[in-house]
């Protein structure tokens, strides 16, 4: 799986409601704060980044439906070589 990236998806959760993280369509895992659910999503990155050899970066939504992204494997792997 080489050049391969795999994105994490961390959508805007409204007040009172859990927020995910995605792969795709599938929820991988659910947390009650935006805080919680970057943290998760973000070891969750590195543990298939060391895996499966390959980059994986996490995205997320704003209220407004924007999305960013907030952490790449690829760049946290290259700072930790230097």
């Amino acid at each position: 799986m080489e050049n391969a990236t795999f994105t994490l998806l961390v959508p805007f959760a409204p007040i009172g409601e859990p927020w995910v993280v995605r792969r795709a369509r599938t929820v991988v895992e659910t947390f009650d704060s935006r805080e919680d659910a970057l943290a998760g999503a973000r070891a969750l990155a590195m543990g298939l980044a060391r895996r499966m050899g390959t980059s994986v970066r996490v995205r997320t939504q704003d209220a407004k439906g924007a999305w960013c992204t907030l952490y790449d494997t690829r760049n946290a792997m290259s700072r930790q070589s230097a």
